[in-house]
């Protein structure tokens, strides 16, 4: 059908200008620490999409992290390179024991991850996060 061809059209751009809006609020307001990067958003859906795409395209160099807020939990998605598991990355333990130490929950997979934590311990669980990538890339380089 022709009309619902034209409807499906509509909702692909409509969700494509919400990607690239999302995008370039993650990128204006995008933060460094000393082993990764990260976006504190708010209310903002697609924010595995924003962290793959940041971290494949934009700046592979360092894990990233996308902090969504909402108004009941803090939603978590972390992304890195084959590059990096391949120099000691494991997300999946690093969101895990981090989002554990403020409270949340976490997991997934080496190179992709999430978490759900509680609100106002967003800056916590960041510092963590840092922490524990750097001693696994520290790791990695030291048993070389």
């Amino acid at each position: 059908d022709k009309t619902e061809l034209q409807h499906a059209t509509q909702l692909d751009m409509e969700n494509r200008q919400s990607l690239i809006n999302t995008l370039k609020i993650a990128e204006q307001n995008m933060c460094e620490k000393e082993y990764i990067r990260y976006v504190k958003l708010s209310n903002i859906s697609g924010t595995g999409i924003v962290a793959g795409i940041t971290t494949r395209y934009l700046f592979p160099d360092k894990p990233f992290i996308a902090v969504n807020s909402t108004s009941d939990t803090v939603k978590v998605s972390g992304r890195g390179t084959r590059k990096l598991v391949s120099q000691g990355l494991d997300l999946a333990a690093v969101i895990k024991s981090a989002a554990e130490a403020v409270g949340g929950v976490g997991g997934g997979h080496n190179i992709a991850s999430g978490a759900s934590i509680p609100n106002g311990r967003e800056e916590e669980f960041i510092t963590i996060v840092d922490q524990l990538v750097g001693k696994q890339l520290h790791n990695f380089v030291v048993q070389r």
